[in-house]
């Protein structure tokens, strides 16, 4: 069984459209992290958890994490003492993450994680591959998968314009896990197949042996105890039917925004998917054009705004979702308006913008 310490908490102050939010510890959207501030990479990103650094082509493993270089005035740094030595055994990245509970952490997410530009899918909504994006520390991963064939395959919309085995996908997820052995990954699935085969096909790769069961009257453990207990991988799925205790119901545990939104002016934080009594919440956070396939306006009643008309193109829609200021002002909003942070914010072509530093500012690790 995992132990748990306790935790102490601090208030934190939000400014959330210009407005003073004093959010309270016992709300849920406690910021009891304490941490280095993050560093921007050369082109704007950041990089979180094992993410290698954008623009340094090194996409090859984890990260241990960013640490404030010790600094002595006037002259050169000392070393530091002893205790003051950065950790080696950061949790996704951050000595401060290791203590948050999962349901306390804001996780970087991609739509459709499979449909990516580098495998030539024919309407990619990512920059990246599967394995790529946990490299630049995505660390929750949206998949659609059905049965094509007879086999089970991720696709986004018709497997015609582009599909991907789930057992190579789960194969890159599985591989990252045993390069990388203190991060924590999110799946997210949608699934047109039974729950015994979903779980058959994550049993095939040994992920269940990762997989953390959780019930919902039980309290969320820290990142450092699913770690600690080997259990680093949460699947959320929404299946025809019921399965093991690990494969954990989407719809039980996650309500979720509207998505598809026409412009950032007509994004809310209001419920679209499921209802705000639900642990856990999906921020999703990306425009499309008037023309893209399967937009809508969100459902949401607070919309209303126009689609960008100087380029409507889904990589210059993303560059300005993505756009540090915008992701970071959204989800402040929404965790001053539910009083608790967003657990997910799932972006389209997560490589440009810096939505990942979003999360880091409702982690507590970098300023806003």
């Amino acid at each position: 069984m995992i132990q748990r310490r306790p935790q102490v908490v601090a208030p934190r102050l939000l400014l959330a459209f210009g407005a003073a939010v004093l959010v309270l510890p016992g709300a849920g959207c406690d910021s009891n992290a304490s941490g280095p501030i993050s560093k921007s990479t050369p082109d704007g990103g950041s990089a979180e958890g094992g993410a290698g650094n954008p623009g340094s082509g090194n996409e090859a493993g984890g990260s241990a994490g960013q640490q404030e270089e010790p600094s002595a005035a006037g002259g050169m740094a000392e070393s530091p003492p002893p205790d003051d030595l950065p950790s080696s055994t950061p949790c996704n990245g951050y000595d401060a993450y290791c203590t948050l509970r999962y349901d306390e952490t804001c996780f970087a997410a991609t739509h459709d994680s499979a449909a990516n530009s580098a495998e030539f899918w024919q309407h990619p909504v990512q920059d990246q591959t599967l394995r790529g994006q946990l490299n630049y520390g995505i660390r929750a991963l949206m998949l659609s998968v059905h049965d094509d064939g007879g086999v089970a395959t991720v696709c986004r919309g018709r497997c015609d314009e582009g599909n991907t085995p789930l057992s190579v996908l789960l194969a890159d997820v599985a591989t990252f896990f045993d390069e990388n052995p203190r991060e924590v990954v999110t799946l997210l699935i949608d699934a047109e197949v039974s729950a015994d085969r979903l779980a058959d096909e994550l049993r095939a790769l040994s992920l269940d042996g990762l997989a953390l069961p959780h019930a919902a009257t039980d309290e969320w453990p820290t990142l450092e105890e699913m770690i600690d207990a080997g259990q680093r991988l949460v699947v959320f799925a929404s299946t025809p039917d019921a399965g093991p205790a690990w494969l954990l119901d989407r719809h039980a545990f996650i309500w979720e925004t509207g998505k598809d939104w026409p412009s950032v002016s007509a994004m809310t934080c209001n419920p679209a998917v499921g209802d705000a009594s639900r642990p856990l919440y999906l921020v999703h956070h990306n425009l499309v054009g008037s023309d893209d396939e399967g937009a809508s306006a969100g459902g949401m009643g607070g919309g209303g705004g126009q689609p960008s008309e100087a380029d409507s193109s889904p990589l210059a829609l993303a560059t300005e979702a993505n756009e540090f200021s915008v992701v970071t002002g959204r989800l402040e909003h929404c965790e001053a308006q539910h009083r608790r942070r967003p657990s997910f914010v799932a972006v389209d072509f997560s490589r440009v913008g810096d939505a990942q530093g979003a999360t880091q500012v409702m982690n507590g690790v970098r300023a806003p």
